[in-house]
């Protein structure tokens, strides 16, 4: 329960975090972009980076060890308190940098936060902090959290977020039209396991609008909806369902591009609905 609470709380995060960018739309299959579409916008992080751990505790306003509080740094990285209150994050510093911005979120009711600017003039492997004691989010400053690592971070556009658990625990899907994240080849979808980026069994040949999870009777997977012609090499107009290790089309698909997916149960059982703009299997929406 803690680690899907956590998920949650990086979905929170990262909705706000993250601009969704409107991308254009098509209804004929004729018009979808080619395999080497999502791969237009591409980034390097070509700039040197030195390994730092910070160590230290954080603590409760009440000084009790904060357990379950999420850390983060302005340079990336995450780390979560154990029972003791201690944390050990790892992050990659410009060599030209003069601080980071520690910052732990912690898990009770008031949203209480703490904050610090660490000086790094004599840079080191590790730098031990004096404890975060954390306050309630009111006397605090809103600002917000580095929650997705170093650059150059997503490239492209973000268009949907869901948390999917694929068999090692449940991890934020960020779906859009972009080639790389965090560096990593990722057509149009991406993994976030709260410290680095992987691809999805290959992507899609286009962009991803739309995602939600859904157990069809063979257990709960992930499924995919946009503007493609194939996820991870499987012919899927449009719509595709991933199980964590394979993919597999949902009969013959959309001839449209798929704006929305939502699991809904109208009295015969849960079943994933299908909106966009498509003519076949029917008019714009589909179950």
């Amino acid at each position: 329960m803690q680690r899907i609470d956590l998920a949650r709380r990086m979905l929170t995060v990262s909705t706000l975090a993250w601009a969704l960018v409107p991308g254009r739309s098509a209804s004929a299959q004729d018009s979808l972009p080619d395999e080497s579409d999502a791969r237009l916008v591409h980034s390097e992080d070509t700039e040197p980076r030195v390994p730092v751990a910070f160590e230290g505790l954080v603590l409760e306003p009440n000084g009790a060890p904060a357990e379950g509080a999420v850390v983060v740094s302005s340079a990336g990285g995450r780390a979560v308190t154990d029972w003791n209150g201690h944390y050990r994050l790892e992050a990659q510093v410009s060599p030209d940098a003069e601080s980071v911005r520690i910052t732990a979120a912690g898990c009770g009711n008031g949203n209480p936060l703490a904050t610090k600017s660490v000086g790094l003039s004599a840079l080191s492997g590790l730098v031990r902090l004096d404890p975060l004691w954390l306050a309630l989010g009111s006397t605090c400053q809103p600002s917000w959290l580095p929650t997705f690592g170093r650059l150059p971070g997503i490239g492209g556009s973000v268009l949907s977020l869901t948390v999917y658990d694929d068999g090692s625990g449940p991890a934020l899907y960020a779906g859009g039209y972009f080639g790389n994240a965090g560096g990593v080849p990722a057509s149009g979808l991406a993994r976030w396991d709260g410290s680095s980026w992987t691809g999805v069994g290959g992507g899609v040949s286009g962009l991803v609008r739309a995602m939600t999870v859904y157990d069809d009777g063979r257990g709960p997977a992930l499924y995919v909806g946009g503007f493609f012609r194939t996820a991870g090499g499987v012919p899927a107009n449009n719509i595709a369902r991933w199980n964590g290790s394979s993919w597999q089309s949902l009969g013959g698909g959309t001839n449209g591009e798929v704006l929305a997916l939502k699991v809904y149960d109208d009295g015969r059982g849960p079943a994933l609905y299908v909106g966009g703009q498509f003519t076949i299997p029917t008019l714009c929406i589909a179950r």
